[in-house]
This record gives structure tokens, sequence and C-alpha cells, in this order.
């Protein structure tokens, strides 16, 4: 009986599963961000700084999705982030994908699923991206430590873009879930 109330539901929506619809979605809003990022946010400096919107896209999906799920979205994300052309070198595929998941296993562990947790910890990874990318550039000569502010103001206005985004992905997210399904 189910699965044929399952089939009837999934006729409904013209032959689209409510999760493969989801994937989709929140992989047409990340790459939607990269252009957004590389067509206009580049461009727009405040206080010498710009924000990092494909980053943060793939931040927020990557830990809306949970550790495992999340862990492997943002490694290939990276990868294509990184092969898009727009990140800074392919240290950067690391400096993504390890901070979503040890920041991911720490609010599965110690917090519970709200709001609040997931932009505390969005905006942990992201500090710790912005960070760990100001290092590799001093390591690789490519800045200098005067430069510090600048990257810092990068992750705060990036931080303050991840709450609208959050919203978005999460009502995305709700996409074959309870909602959904309603």
């Amino acid at each position: 009986f189910r699965r044929v109330l399952f089939r009837s539901r999934e006729k409904a929506l013209h032959g689209i599963h409510p999760s493969r619809l989801r994937w989709v979605l929140l992989i047409l809003g990340c790459i939607l961000c990269l252009v957004i990022q590389d067509c206009v946010m580049s461009r727009i400096k405040l206080f010498g700084a710009t924000t990092d919107l494909g980053v943060a896209a793939i931040l927020q999906v990557g830990l809306l999705e949970g550790t495992a799920t999340g862990s492997i979205f943002a490694l290939l994300a990276s990868t294509v982030y990184y092969f898009s052309g727009s990140a800074p070198g392919a240290y950067c595929v690391a400096l993504i994908t390890v901070p979503t998941m040890l920041c991911g296993l720490f609010r599965q562990k110690y917090w519970r699923r709200s709001t609040g947790s997931m932009l505390l910890c969005s905006s942990i990874a992201m500090l710790v991206y912005e960070l760990g990318l100001f290092g590799m550039a001093v390591f690789t000569g490519v800045t200098h430590l005067g430069r510090l502010p600048y990257f810092a103001k990068t992750a705060v206005y990036t931080i303050v873009l991840m709450i609208p985004l959050y919203h978005l992905f999460y009502r995305i997210g709700t996409i074959g879930g309870h909602v959904w399904n309603e």
C-alpha cells in the first residue's frame, strides 16, 4: 500500500522525487552564489574588503545536511569551486571541507539543531577558512601580515550575509520533509 501511495504522490510531482529536487535547488543556489560573488560582490569593496559568498553557500549547505552528507557535499562543491577559477588555490578544498566536517561534528555532538547553533558553527567555519587562507597566503609569500584586518573584514562581511543565506537554504532543505508532504 505504501509503494502505491508513494508512486501516486511521485506522479503528482511530474516524476521529480522531492529529495532530488531539493539537491538540484541546493546546488543551483550554490552556483548562483558563485556567479553573484564573481560578477557583483567582488566589485563591491567596503573598507578594502569584499565577501566570499560562494564559500558561505558551501559551508551553509554542508552544515545543514549533517556531518556525513554535508562533508561529502563540501568536498565535491569545494572541488568545483576550485576548478571554477575564483578559488585562491587547491588548498581551499581542505580549508572548506575540514571546518565543515569539524563544525558539523561539534554541533551534532554538543548542541541541539537550531538556527543559533547553525549560524554560530557556520561563522566559526568561515573564520577558520579566512584565517587558513591568510596563513597560506603569508606562508607562500603572496601577502604580508599587515593584511590580516582585510581578511578579518571579509570574514565578518560574509558572516553577515550568511544570515539570509541560511534561511534560503533552510527553506530549500525542507523540500522532501514534512512541509513538502503536507
